[in-house]
């Protein structure tokens, strides 16, 4: 993948040079240092799909978690009402 910039890029985690631009272009197959670039906001010369975002688990999915973690066999056809008793009742 090229890259389109000027002079050295450095990586401050590990103490040296990420990369350095000859001509205005650099030349890279390592993907941590795409990823890196690409972060930072390098021009290139490839589109790059997006990395999916996780979805956040819904209220229901958290209270079959926290019953099951109670030992309750929850049924994933039960109610949020129905899971919040079942974990009221085994907290008690």
């Amino acid at each position: 993948m090229q890259f389109y910039g000027n002079g050295v890029v450095w990586n401050s985690a590990k103490k040296k040079r990420l990369c350095k631009f000859e001509g205005g272009i650099f030349e890279t197959d390592n993907s941590v240092v795409i990823d890196r670039l690409i972060e930072l906001g390098y021009e290139h010369d490839e589109i790059v799909k997006e990395k999916p975002v996780e979805e956040e688990p819904t209220e229901k999915e958290l209270l079959i978690l926290k019953a099951e973690g109670l030992g309750i066999e929850a049924n994933k056809r039960w109610g949020i009402k129905k899971l919040i008793e079942a974990i009221a009742e085994k907290d008690k």
